[in-house]
């Protein structure tokens, strides 16, 4: 399966920029990894979107309200 932009760049995003970049602690990493793993399960559960497919380009304020 391709990846998606989103799939792609946010590993990056957390090992990359937040802990090398900005030096962030691990409990920092850790929050971040929790609320990015409740906003997957929000969009899959509320929004039925397959989270394997999801782009950068869906996080619009449409997507959040419920």
């Amino acid at each position: 399966m391709k990846q998606t932009d989103f799939s792609k760049l946010l590993p990056s995003f957390l090992e990359g920029y937040l802990q090398i970049e900005i030096n962030a602690s691990e409990n920092t990493i850790l929050s971040y990894c929790d609320t990015i793993r409740l906003l997957l399960t929000f969009c899959r559960d509320e929004k039925g979107m397959r989270v394997e497919k999801i782009r950068i380009s869906d996080f619009s304020a449409d997507l959040m309200s419920v």
